[in-house]
């Protein structure tokens, strides 16, 4: 009992001095680089149900003038729905939780180069997708460049004090070692030599940018996954990795849905696999949560309030139609009407005229 008190004593003594130094890492932390300001668009309230309310309640000359509007409309909202029903498809069959998010950025990147319509798509997704619970706090544009930043700055510094030589090129050799298995037979013992070194270098290097990022769950789920590949399986390729979305802009809203694809790159790249980017821990149980609750209600009920949508416009639509026939008939019925008196009084001032003297 003495003995495993004694350990407990020490265990928790040298847990307090990590935690002190950790603390210290991230006070000592210095800006990384100086980064543009990016001016942060704001979601309007802009919810689905409210446009279906404002699009029943117009009034009909309103849809008897937008005719060719509505119509217009109608069609763009056609293929917006059946992308989103493909969408829908594809993100419940996804299995890893990085690759829902990136079929996330994906399909906000093709709603909002939508355009022809009096309602923004984009605003009426993400107004729902935001009030999940499990997200956290959502980084801004902002938030994604300097975590980027800090990982590419992370995966760049030196594997020792003085050394010349970088995690990621420390990064490559280990590649060459344990999967391509092209490295010479005279590096093989320097690199094993240097692997607890740099395992516990970027380790170190590591908790200051947890701290820095513990305000933000995507962002903690990320150097968790991190910090347990290289722990766990001395997944010294993760070093290679590139931190910048190779998918094309940046998203307006909601940028932080980025992250999926850059991991999506980097699994598949062969940097890390699918079990490094597991949902664990508290972070990556919150985020699973919150994609769950996406999966299984918001997107189809966004596909559901879009058919919604198609169908009060096609009724108002059809309603504008009628209306027009209506008044296609009254006024051809007036304008018959008042050609016959006009052609009466013509004839019987002038022609009976002209005629009663003969």
């Amino acid at each position: 009992l003495w003995a495993k008190g004694l350990r407990h004593s020490v265990s928790a003594a040298m847990r307090m001095r990590r935690s002190q130094n950790s603390i210290q890492a991230v006070e000592t932390v210095q800006p990384l680089v100086e980064y543009p300001a990016v001016e942060e668009p704001t979601v309007t309230s802009n919810k689905i149900s409210e446009v279906i309310d404002r699009t029943g309640k117009k009034s009909l000359w309103t849809g008897f003038w937008d005719l060719r509007q509505h119509e217009r409309e109608s069609l763009i909202l056609d293929h917006v729905i059946a992308r989103t029903r493909d969408f829908a498809m594809q993100f419940r069959s996804a299995k890893r939780l990085c690759e829902k998010l990136a079929m996330t950025a994906q399909f906000v990147r093709e709603l909002s180069v939508v355009d022809g319509i009096s309602f923004d798509l984009v605003s009426m997704f993400v107004s729902d997708l935001i009030e999940i619970d499990g997200f956290g706090k959502l980084p801004s544009q902002k938030d994604i460049q300097r975590f980027c930043l800090a990982l590419e700055s992370w995966s760049s510094s030196a594997i020792s004090e003085g050394s010349t030589q970088t995690l990621r090129e420390f990064g490559y050799k280990w590649y060459a070692l344990k999967v391509a298995q092209t490295l010479p037979k005279d590096q093989h013992e320097a690199v094993l030599a240097l692997a607890l070194t740099v395992k516990e270098r970027s380790l170190h290097l590591l908790t200051p940018i947890y701290y820095m990022s513990r305000e933000h769950t995507i962002f903690m789920w990320i150097v968790d996954c991190l910090w347990c590949s290289i722990e766990e399986r001395n997944n010294f390729v993760l070093f290679t990795a590139g931190w910048v979305n190779p998918h094309g802009p940046q998203l307006k809203y909601m940028p932080w849905l980025q992250i999926g694809e850059i991991v999506v790159d980097i699994i598949d790249t062969g940097c890390a696999s699918n079990v490094d980017f597991y949902p664990r821990g508290g972070s990556g149980e919150a985020l699973g949560n919150a994609m769950g609750q996406a999966q299984s209600s918001l997107v189809p009920t966004f596909a559901l309030r879009l058919t919604q949508l198609r169908a009060t416009m096609q009724s108002q639509i059809d309603i504008a139609k009628s209306l027009q026939v209506k008044i296609l008939v009254v006024s051809s019925t007036i304008l018959i009407t008042l050609g016959q008196f006009v052609a009466t009084v013509i004839y019987q001032r002038y022609v009976e005229a002209f005629a009663s003297p003969l």
